[in-house]
């Protein structure tokens, strides 16, 4: 089915998890008076959500992507859990899982975007198949009394598409709803690069462009998840592609998304005609879409800030809108271009005002491999926190 596909396992359905939660007596939320487990160890972690079904037999099934980002296993009954098992599979996201008479059925979106199931019974499982599909996020599944079990999936299409396991065999995807597209920028917000948050108060939005590599996003998303930081990331087609699990990672950790166009054209959209410049845009939009299930609508960076009224119209046409910055902070120019640490953090403070738009880069410098960026962030962060300001993202520009 064209419109639904995977990428190594994705998402999760969180309500069969609470409902088993609550028949297992632990409560939705861990109480702060509960005891610690012994901790495990550190690459047995989880990195997603828990998917939990239980069987007939009354035994649980906690399913979750691990650090390796294969499907791993823990069963617990009577307050007992087992060992970690692994289960194999490269997964993005988490998975999900229903019971189907005395079997356990779990589903994930896989590294070719398409649905994967694998069935066990006593704790014992058969391997992942391919169901097909194109998804964009995890399927949510549930068994049904038929017996079968039914599945909801998002396509490329950002639509809702449906199908179900009866008798052994899988029904075709057949689109349950489709979203209405998001209403238009209002129109203030048209017509102009921005180079500010429209904002009085000691506000200040971090910006994160994503087109070269992904060196510096771990140690750029472990400093804003430490200090509790917002952050705005502007995606280039391309890099999606090149980088799809980090890309998920981004729309994972809650962070907003905007358009970078799909390649990034050298020296930038002023000297397309119009045609290309809609396919820059629009394929990014769905690039991104197909890859972490984000819309990117209607933020939108041009590449090397390279704009004028044409295509400011064009992209604004397309349901965007513009975004420059109010200070780049050279991190990208790399040591080999004079750049510093210190100098960025420098950089970034001297422009410190209400609304100011900080530009900085995901990826490291070609030519020397630094990622200034991500070392300056932290003081970047404190530096500004002590002069008052406080951050935001870009929604204020999303209308």
């Amino acid at each position: 089915m064209s419109s639904v596909r995977s990428s190594s396992f994705r998402k999760l359905s969180i309500l069969a998890a609470c409902v088993a939660a609550g028949t297992f007596g632990v409560g939705v939320m861990p109480a702060a008076n509960q005891t610690a487990r012994a901790a495990v160890a550190a690459n047995q972690a989880a990195r997603s959500a828990v998917a939990l079904a239980i069987d007939p037999a009354g035994t649980g099934y906690a399913f979750y992507r691990g650090q390796d980002n294969a499907v791993y296993l823990r069963t617990v009954r009577n307050g007992a859990w087992s060992a970690q098992t692994g289960l194999g599979g490269t997964i993005i996201g988490a998975p999900s899982a229903t019971v189907v008479g005395s079997a356990v059925v779990v589903g994930a979106r896989g590294t070719d975007n398409a649905l994967w199931a694998n069935t066990g019974s006593a704790g014992v499982f058969g391997g992942w198949r391919k169901v097909g599909g194109t998804l964009i996020d995890g399927p949510a599944a549930a068994g049904s009394p038929a017996p079968g079990v039914d599945v909801a999936v998002r396509g490329t299409d950002n639509a809702v598409w449906a199908m179900s396991w009866r008798a052994g065999r899988w029904s075709g995807f057949a689109r349950a709803w489709a979203p209405a597209a998001p209403a238009a920028p209002a129109g203030s917000l048209l017509g102009t690069d921005w180079t500010r948050v429209p904002a009085s108060s000691k506000v200040v939005a971090l910006t994160f462009d994503a087109g070269a590599n992904a060196a510096g996003l771990p140690s750029i998303e472990s400093t804003l998840r430490a200090k509790g930081v917002p952050a705005t990331f502007f995606l280039t087609g391309t890099w999606v592609r090149d980088f799809p699990a980090q890309a998920n990672l981004i729309i994972q950790d809650g962070y907003l998304v905007g358009n970078h166009s799909m390649t990034h054209p050298d020296p930038g959209l002023t000297k397309l005609t119009d045609a290309p410049v809609t396919a820059e845009v629009r394929g990014a939009q769905q690039a991104i879409l197909r890859s972490n299930g984000a819309d990117a609508r209607p933020l939108f960076r041009f590449p090397f800030g390279d704009v004028n009224s044409r295509v400011l119209g064009d992209v604004n046409s397309l349901g965007y809108v513009a975004v420059r910055w109010t200070v780049d902070s050279l991190g990208w120019q790399g040591t080999s271009g004079g750049q510093s640490v210190q100098s960025v953090i420098n950089r970034v403070l001297a422009a410190a005002q209400p609304g100011e738009i900080v530009l900085m880069h995901l990826g490291s410098n070609p030519k020397d491999g630094t990622t200034l960026d991500a070392a300056a962030l932290p003081a970047i962060i404190g530096g500004l926190q002590a002069r008052g300001y406080s951050f935001v993202t870009l929604q204020a520009l999303a209308g």
